[in-house]
């Protein structure tokens, strides 16, 4: 049996520190932060089930369309390499924040227990250059900073920021336990066209809402943005529409 001692010996220390979630979008100037239960730090099941929380976003104005999203978070847990993190959106599109980062081994970790340093400290965006998943310092906080994340957030944009959004966190490998503290979000959004294939409310339907629909294809999502025809799945036929009324919309 693995102990705690012996993936300490293997491979180092570990913590990680409170979550920060909170959600704002920067057009309207809204933000939304959802404490954990009590004000404290929520419980992560070690080793079996998830800890999810939820965040309630309301967006003035009318339809809107996401541009952007980040995430900020902070965890606290003494083996990084334990956890997995996912964002769910209110129409059900899952994107994985974290899985296990450092798993199965980063270069000289010995073990396949995942980056065993401590902290996560980490605000992540598509935008950065460095990957969080492959990131484990052994002095200090293990994740910290401007951080990629696994799976691109750019997956939630022409969809509506307003709804029940998730975080999922879940404790994969049992003996390290931890906690969650506060979460926010990031959400950049703007006022949804009534054109239908502008899928980015800037009026032209261009290359960007091209790029949105094909980094959606094949993939099931009632009342997504780039679900044009309203099917439910991003395909062929939204692309003929799309390609059909390319260029300025009317008016």
């Amino acid at each position: 049996m693995v102990t705690h001692k012996h993936r300490r010996a293997v491979l180092a220390t570990a913590l990680i520190s409170a979550t920060i979630f909170c959600l704002a979008t920067h057009t309207v100037a809204d933000q939304f932060c959802i404490p954990p239960s009590g004000g404290g730090a929520d419980a992560i099941p070690d080793g079996s089930g998830s800890l999810a929380r939820e965040i309630v976003v309301t967006a003035p104005g009318g339809a809107r369309a996401i541009t952007n999203v980040r995430v900020s978070l902070v965890i606290t847990h003494p083996w990084v390499g334990d956890l997995r993190v996912v964002l769910r959106h209110p129409s059900g599109l899952d994107v994985v924040l974290l899985d296990r980062p450092g798993y199965p081994s980063l270069t000289n970790f010995p073990g396949p227990w995942g980056c065993g340093a401590d902290g996560i400290d980490v605000q992540l965006d598509d935008a950065f250059l460095l990957g969080a998943e492959s990131t484990c310092e052994l002095v200090g906080t293990a994740i910290s900073g401007e951080r990629r994340p696994l799976e691109q957030l750019v997956a939630f944009d022409s969809l509506e920021p307003a709804g029940t959004w998730t975080l999922i966190v879940s404790d994969l490998v049992p003996i390290d336990a931890g906690t969650l503290g506060q979460v926010c979000l990031d959400i950049t959004s703007v006022p949804r066209s009534i054109c239908p294939g502008d899928l980015n409310g800037s009026n032209t339907i261009d290359g960007s809402d091209l790029a949105t629909l094909l980094g959606a294809w094949g993939s099931s999502c009632v009342g997504c943005p780039a679900d044009v025809d309203g099917d439910g799945t991003i395909g062929g036929t939204d692309l003929a529409i799309l390609l059909g009324a390319w260029g300025n919309c009317p008016g």
